[in-house]
């Protein structure tokens, strides 16, 4: 299948695809928000109808409060005069308060006066008999720390709910002791529930254990749900009601109920509804659209480009054939212009490549030649269009095969430049593998570029000769100028037995003393006249501190080595660095027992450290004792060492704390260590 068919396809598809996702997100995602909308406006209905359940309570207990402090009701609560009974407490006079439960109790909470009001005949009743089970003595309802404080809540009768408030019965100047409590009550019944209903505009009513409720979900919600929860339940397309608990004060749950009808979800689908028509007209209009310009303006002419690029490799000289200032037709100019750029530089390319004296080329990751220059051709006497698509290995002897194959692999799984020395008829070379990365990350070419340096072979070697020779020379005449003082030291020794003179033995001592520094500097010029004269190389360091560690008595000092496979580029004297270094704390660390070897990587590269347990090393002195010394400790001094680390880049410093024992740390920079599995 073309581009133009799967792009015609995949159009087709997508718009389906997008119409199903956005038809389906606007039923369910704006369906689903339309629930949590109707839930919060359900939600604030429902807490209105609270809140308004809360006001009255407050209305009541302003009622409450005129009455409690009163010198009338403070002396009735004491002496139980019936005038206060007939005087204040008739039918008309509750009624117009709307108060329909009036109890009186003494201190100790019992009820000494109680009297119900109907309130549908607005007739006096009995207290209730369960009335002093539903408020005993010393029910929390009729407890008070404060002589000024209220209780409000409910109370639930088998009749109904009631709004009850309490407070302390004080003289009018609210002072006590109080002489008892006073509770008022309002019935909580449809009236009430009304009045609500005209203020939030959706019907409230209530529902308890006891009014009727025989099961179903009237029930279960009263059982179910906890206080201030809010619970919404759609009844029908039209209707949602909100359920919320309240509990009266002896902790029986009473249910809210409020039922308002669907608009916000009804308007909501209808919209959807509306946007859904007009969305599928629009899409089909825009795919309409798009399929003939796409396929018109884009398809065709693409399918056109598509040919001409097929065609390139046949077509030298290529004209522009699409018209129009588009992207398309810019696009065939710059690829028209980048394909003669190509065919440019691939033969200044391969100009430079064959200009290049030494052999070079470009390989598979087996070992296939993908491209080579004339200078390969000329050294294996080959034509140079014979050497494509043939294996480099070739032309290697037959025992050199596998170690060839092993660089190729190297530089395939490290995908890291490999360099090597190489003897190749009859000349060496210092060859280069650079690994060529494709898209995929992997290697899929090798780029082999080689120098021939025969002739430097031939002056290193030269040069190595020239340097033997020279030691050779230095170690006799060393021998040589020490085989004299050994003798002079010796007839210093016979002339200090012929004399008794103070001058003259003082003059002998100082001879002999001159003598032995002259020894000492003989012996550090034979340890450092090796220095650099060998290449550096990759060690091991842990092994190269166990061979310094045979040329040591440690005593009773105990040594630790962490160093998990560390190995550095440095010269082959680094030994004689360990050396010195463990050698210092034989000498100077009195009192140490341990040396501990170890290494911490930073961003400045890797600090091996030497430390010790012994007295330390002076501020002072820290940079002295990497100075050259003279006389008898020029031979364990550390400027032979510093002198060697710093041949690759190497610097050493002492960093311990005076007292707390020395630490040697140096400094290895990133490209000097390595770590080898051990």
């Amino acid at each position: 299948m073309d581009i133009r068919r799967k792009t015609l396809l995949a159009l087709g598809v997508t718009f389906i695809v997008l119409f199903c996702i956005i038809a389906g997100v606007s039923m369910f995602l704006y369906v689903d928000q339309l629930g949590h909308l109707e839930q919060q406006q359900v939600t604030k209905d429902v807490t209105e109808v609270v809140s308004a359940i809360a006001n009255d309570e407050d209305d009541l207990s302003n009622t409450l409060h005129d009455w409690s402090y009163w010198d009338e009701t403070y002396q009735f609560a004491l002496d139980q005069n019936p005038d206060y009974i007939t005087q204040n407490l008739d039918e008309k006079s509750l009624s117009a308060l709307r108060v329909n439960l009036y109890i009186v109790t003494d201190t100790g909470g019992n009820i000494v006066y109680g009297k119900v009001v109907d309130p549908v005949t607005g007739h006096d009743r009995p207290l209730p008999e369960q009335m002093n089970s539903l408020l005993p003595a010393g029910h929390p309802f009729l407890n008070f720390t404060s002589l000024t404080g209220t209780h409000a809540g409910l109370l639930l009768l088998p009749q109904g709910p009631l709004m009850i408030v309490s407070s302390p019965v004080l003289d009018s100047r609210r002072e006590g002791p109080p002489h008892g409590i006073l509770v008022m009550g309002r019935s909580l019944d449809q009236r009430v529930f009304t009045r609500i209903s005209r203020v939030t505009g959706n019907p409230v009513s209530a529902r308890w254990t006891g009014d009727g409720i025989a099961g179903g979900s009237p029930l279960s919600l009263l059982q179910q749900l906890n206080p201030d929860t809010v619970l919404s339940i759609p009844r029908s397309d039209e209707i949602i009601s909100g359920y919320t608990v309240i509990n009266d004060i002896n902790g029986q749950k009473i249910l809210i109920v409020t039922d308002q009808p669907r608009d916000l979800y009804q308007n909501g689908l209808a919209i959807i509804r509306t946007y859904l028509v007009l969305f599928t007209f629009a899409l089909l209009l825009t795919l309409l659209i798009v399929l003939l310009v796409i396929d018109q303006a884009i398809l065709k002419r693409l399918n056109l480009l598509t040919n001409r690029v097929r065609n390139m490799g046949h077509d030298d000289d290529m004209k522009p054939e699409l018209n129009g200032a588009d992207e398309i037709a810019l696009l065939e100019r710059v690829i028209l212009s980048a394909h003669a750029d190509l065919r440019n530089s691939e033969q200044k390319l391969h100009t430079f490549i064959d200009a290049v004296s030494d052999p070079s080329l470009l390989l598979k990751p087996d070992g296939t030649i993908i491209f080579a220059n004339t200078a390969l051709a000329r050294v294996l006497g080959e034509p140079l269009e014979n050497l494509a698509g043939a294996n480099v290995r070739t032309w290697f002897p037959v025992q050199d095969r596998e170690k060839e194959a092993k660089i190729l692999y190297d530089v395939v799984s490290d995908k890291k430049m490999v360099q090597q020395e190489l003897h190749f008829f009859g000349k060496n070379y210092l060859v280069t593998l650079y690994p060529v990365i494709g898209s995929d990350g992997n290697v899929e070419q090798i780029a082999l570029l080689t120098v021939d340096i025969s002739d430097l072979k031939r002056v290193e070697i030269a040069l190595q000769r020239a340097t033997k020779k020279i030691n050779l020379l230095n170690m006799v005449i060393f021998n040589d100028i020490q085989n004299q003082i050994f003798i002079q030291l010796g007839y210093f020794q016979l002339a200090g037995g012929l004399t008794s003179d103070s001058r003259i033995l003082g003059f002998i001592k100082k001879e002999e003393t001159a003598a032995k520094e002259i020894q000492s500097s003989l012996d550090f010029a034979k340890e450092y006249q090796t220095m650099g004269t060998n290449s550096p190389l990759w060690q091991n360091v842990n092994q190269v501190i166990v061979f310094a560690l045979s040329h040591i008595d440690l005593g009773q000092i105990a040594h630790m080595f962490e160093l998990d496979g560390l190995e550095i580029y440095a010269d082959p004297l680094l030994e004689k660095v360990f050396f010195k270094i463990i050698k210092n704390t034989t000498i100077h660390g009195d009192g140490a027992t341990r040396i501990r070897v170890g290494f911490g990587e930073t961003p400045d590269g890797l600090i091996l450290f030497f430390e010790d347990d012994g007295p330390g090393i002076a501020y002072d002195r820290k940079e002295r004792i990497f100075e050259k010394s003279l006389g008898a400790g020029a031979a364990t001094s550390l400027f032979l060492a510093r002198e060697i680390l710093s041949i690759t880049g190497i610097s050493i410093t002492e960093n311990g704390e005076p007292g707390g024992g020395a630490r040697f740390e140096i400094l290895v920079p990133a490209e000097s260590y390595r770590f080898k599995p051990q």
